[in-house]
C-alpha cells in the first residue's frame, strides 16, 4: 500500500504541521543557535506547542 497525497483519517492539526518541514526548522534554529542553552525543549518542539495554543485559542 503506497502513500498517497490525501489526507484522509488526520487531524487537521497533524495536516498543517505537515506543511512545515523539520529540515528547515532545524536549519533556521541551527543558524540562529536557538537551540545553544537547551535542555528539554528544542525549537521544533517550542514551534509545534505555540502552533497548538494558537489555534486552540489558549
Amino acid at each position: 500500500m503506497s502513500k498517497g497525497n490525501f489526507f484522509t483519517g488526520q487531524p487537521i492539526f497533524s495536516q498543517i504541521l505537515s506543511f512545515i518541514p523539520r529540515s528547515l526548522i532545524s536549519k533556521v534554529a541551527r543558524e540562529n543557535r536557538s537551540d545553544r542553552y537547551c535542555k528539554s525543549l528544542k525549537t521544533y518542539d517550542h514551534l509545534v506547542t505555540m502552533l497548538y495554543a494558537t489555534f486552540n485559542r489558549c
